[in-house]
């Protein structure tokens, strides 16, 4: 039987067998390893959903796993954040705005503990926009991880960002930021409306390049300037209205972040 991971509530609940084995999907992505009961075992992420035992048990590398699925009301940034029911995303967090209105959340806390570097980093965010920006109603659209709780922009962070108010389009951009220097390369993609997708960047193991991805598939070019060198959230979402009086909207599924940490 596979192993199965289902997010619920940050937590990784494992469904296990002694049995498990690799199954016929031969277009695994990514592995990464978990303890579970003092034993280090290997994972093959071979879906959305599932990750399969892989049949070695030999000493792996150690991670760090967190996962905000937005299961239930919960509290982030010092603010309640509620779930909204989406079929198709079960758990799901809405930032609405209208004019002038900003909304924010992030995963940080007290509890900044996310370091690029010493591990290769993972983030992704399953998000969706209703509607596309245009040329009556614009705003930033902001979703990653930083250090960030109020409205204004990361000075720390990796994450994406659509504004077409500054840059004229609608491309996402994968945006860098140390110490309030930032830079912001187009992934070459857009948002598509009422569509939900899986944006994921990947920071390499030494912290020095950044690599986007939309859906598995790569997004424009490694970055390698201003990456971040202080702690980060596991999460961050923000939306702030920039053009027009018409509600507008990001809803999120979920955040997971993962390092495989140097031994």
């Amino acid at each position: 039987m596979a192993s199965i991971f289902r997010r619920a509530g940050a937590q990784i609940l494992a469904m296990l067998s002694s049995t498990a084995s690799p199954g016929s999907d031969t277009t695994a992505v990514q592995w990464f390893a978990k303890t579970i009961a003092g034993v280090t075992q290997q994972f093959i992420k071979t879906s959305d959903l599932e990750y399969q035992i892989t049949p070695s048990l030999s000493v792996a590398a150690r991670m760090a796993y967190y996962l905000e699925d937005f299961y239930s009301s919960v509290s982030v940034g010092g603010s309640p954040v509620l779930t909204t029911a989406i079929q198709g995303a079960p758990g799901n967090n809405r930032q609405s705005v209208t004019t002038g209105n900003s909304v924010v959340f992030s995963g940080t806390g007290a509890a900044l503990n996310w370091i690029v570097g010493g591990g290769e980093l993972v983030h992704e965010c399953r998000t969706r926009t209703p509607t596309v920006q245009d040329g009556t109603n614009q705003w930033s659209d902001r979703f990653g991880m930083s250090d960030q709780t109020s409205v204004s922009e990361p000075s720390n962070g990796v994450y994406f960002e659509a504004d077409r108010a500054t840059f004229g389009d609608n491309n996402v951009r994968i945006v860098t930021a140390n110490t309030g220097s930032r830079t912001k390369t187009s992934t070459g993609s857009v948002q598509t409306a009422a569509t939900f997708e899986r944006w994921r960047f990947v920071v390499d193991s030494a912290g020095t390049s950044v690599q986007a991805f939309l859906n598995d598939t790569t997004a424009g070019s490694a970055v390698a300037a201003t990456i971040p060198t202080v702690g980060l959230g596991a999460f961050f979402g923000q939306v702030v209205k920039t053009l027009g009086s018409t509600a507008r909207q990001s809803d999120r599924d979920y955040f997971e972040t993962y390092q495989v940490l140097s031994r």
